[in-house]
C-alpha cells in the first residue's frame, strides 16, 4: 500500500476517533419561546458546539447572567470560538432564558395559557 494512502486512512481514524459521537442536543426553545430566543440558541448551538457537547453546555450548573456574561467572553477569547462580543451577547440571552431558575422577567418564558 502506498506511503500517501497508509498516512490517509491512519488520519482519517484519528479524526473518527476524536469526533463528537455525543447524541445532538438542541438548545432552541420549544415553539412558545420568542423568535429573537430561538435565534439567539440557534447560535449559541453552532458557536458552542465548535468546542464543547452541547450536554456540556445544557447540564451546566445553573449562573447568573453575569455570571454567564464572564463564562461566554472567557470562551469568546479563545482563538477558535468564532464567537463576536455581539454573539457573546446573544449567548449569554439563550443560556438565561433555558436556565428554569432565571428571576430576569424580560428573560422568562411567558406562562403557559390555560
Amino acid at each position: 500500500m502506498p506511503r500517501a494512502q497508509v498516512i490517509a486512512i491512519a488520519s482519517l481514524a484519528v479524526l473518527v476517533a476524536c469526533g463528537n459521537s455525543s447524541p445532538r442536543v438542541l438548545l432552541l426553545q420549544p415553539v412558545n419561546a420568542p423568535p429573537n430566543i430561538q435565534q439567539a440558541c440557534s447560535l449559541a448551538e453552532v458557536r458552542c458546539s465548535s468546542c464543547h457537547t452541547l450536554e456540556r453546555i445544557t447540564t451546566a450548573q445553573h449562573r447568573t447572567e453575569p455570571e454567564w456574561a464572564k463564562q461566554v467572553d472567557k470562551m469568546r477569547l479563545m482563538p477558535a470560538s468564532g464567537i463576536s462580543i455581539l454573539d457573546a451577547n446573544l449567548i449569554v440571552t439563550c443560556l438565561v432564558y433555558r436556565d428554569p431558575t432565571s428571576a430576569t422577567p424580560e428573560l422568562a418564558p411567558a406562562p403557559a395559557e390555560e
